[in-house]
């Protein structure tokens, strides 16, 4: 249900984790004071000012044109044998800020599909930092992960996700996720994220992938709004292209 790897681009991704220094610096000059470290953040952000600074450079990296293929590039080979070699890629790679003690970062455990969400697709989930214990996010392994599903609704209707997370955490894996790695997971497996109780930030990336020809769940999270092609073949390309004679019966 998930795995954990070296990313495959690692220059890459340390030019992102530089440019993301970049923007920083650009809204304040006080982070230079972290000499680079974006553990110790939170030393220099305001929690008030954390969403309004994750949707600046959220909103700046979606707007580059080399963001979404070096993203891809960061699991290319990996996602091509889990999940296929004619991709797509969600529309828009989320970003995330964790501060220390931050409750109001917290993605209590839940699954995509029971919001809309493809099962086909996979997630990958990159950390900026070092990424261990409740810095990083938390998952139901499959064999647990079914037997909660049975109980899924009655637990909903008693307290909601928080009761879930109560009947489940004991059974959830921290992934350990050193920077420079990656976790690629399937969003059917119960997943998400609790107050970071350590001393430093987290800074993380997500986003989902799916086969371009598997199921679409609705238009709303369909080809060409939710998801955008990242690797096509030839052939495909002249598939889509061709349009029959009028009058003649395909066969």
């Amino acid at each position: 249900g998930f795995l954990i790897k070296k990313c495959e681009n690692r220059k890459a991704l340390d030019m992102l984790k530089k440019e993301i220094l970049e923007l920083l610096y650009k809204v304040d000059i006080k982070f230079k004071k972290m000499n680079g470290n974006l553990n110790y953040l939170h030393k220099f952000l305001n929690q008030e000012e954390v969403n309004e600074i994750r949707m600046n450079i959220y909103s700046e990296l979606n707007s580059y044109e080399w963001f979404r293929p070096t993203y891809f590039s960061f699991a290319r080979k990996t996602l091509e044998e889990i999940v296929g070699r004619e991709l797509v890629i969600q529309n828009r790679i989320n970003f995330n800020i964790m501060m220390p003690f931050d409750d109001g970062s917290n993605i209590h455990p839940h699954i995509d599909p029971h919001s809309g969400e493809s099962p086909f697709q996979c997630v990958l989930w990159i950390p900026l930092t070092n990424a261990f214990g409740n810095k990083s996010i938390c998952l139901l392994p499959p064999e647990e992960n079914d037997k909660a599903l049975k109980h899924f609704d009655r637990w909903m209707k008693l307290g909601g996700r928080k009761r879930i997370y109560e009947e489940v955490k004991d059974k959830l894996i921290w992934a350990n996720v050193p920077y420079g790695s990656f976790i690629l997971f399937s969003p059917t497996l119960l997943h998400g994220s609790v107050m970071n109780d350590t001393n430093e930030t987290r800074l993380s990336f997500n986003t989902r992938f799916k086969s371009l020809f598997s199921p679409y769940v609705s238009q709303e999270k369909g080809l060409g709004t939710f998801y955008l092609p990242i690797r096509t073949s030839a052939a495909t390309h002249f598939g889509l292209r061709y349009n029959p004679p009028k009058g003649l019966n395909n066969l």
